[in-house]
């Protein structure tokens, strides 16, 4: 009651014309990279398989254990059970890391965006094709926003390339 009566005045510190900074402080900039790379530690620690059930789960628009369970090719009871060792297996490691640094994966990150500034360079160049299949694996799995499904770092070029080609044609 006391909060709503006419008594209570709000104040503003501000000079005329300005208002309160929208941006991120430095500090919380650097407060959300550290809990990105310790997550992405804690992850990166996972088995494929049980990394993928939990990125297509909180990272994806695929949340469904249905969904996931058709992209991964496995039953739904597998998708459950891979997720629950999978929060585990993150809770323990975030529990155990909590107060370490992880400077790898800022090496990491790092280098990933080295990798693909040299890749869209490359297709300027005309060795797109060769840079991307020499970074990517051979038995890569694509999968495509309607779960069609291909194997190869070749196609994943070819589809990649047309892309770019179409982009330079309209562009």
């Amino acid at each position: 009651m006391r909060l709503r009566s006419a008594e209570r005045k709000t104040t503003l510190d501000l000079l005329p014309g300005e208002l309160p900074a929208t941006e991120p402080t430095p500090e919380e900039v650097l407060d959300g990279h550290a809990l990105r790379d310790w997550v992405h530690n804690a992850l990166g620690a996972l088995s494929e398989p049980l990394q993928t059930v939990v990125l297509l789960r909180y990272f994806t628009k695929v949340s469904s254990y249905e969904q996931i369970a058709g992209l991964c090719d496995v039953p739904v009871g597998m998708v459950r059970s891979r997720l629950n060792q999978a929060r585990a297996k993150l809770s323990h490691a975030l529990r155990s890391t909590a107060a370490t640094a992880h400077p790898d994966a800022s090496i990491l990150a790092a280098r990933r965006r080295r990798e693909a500034q040299d890749l869209l360079s490359s297709a300027g160049q005309g060795r797109f094709h060769a840079t991307l299949t020499a970074a990517t694996d051979p038995g890569l799995l694509l999968v495509g926003p309607q779960g069609q499904r291909a194997r190869g770092r070749d196609t994943l070029a070819e589809i990649m390339t047309s892309d770019l080609d179409a982009a330079s044609a309209s562009g």
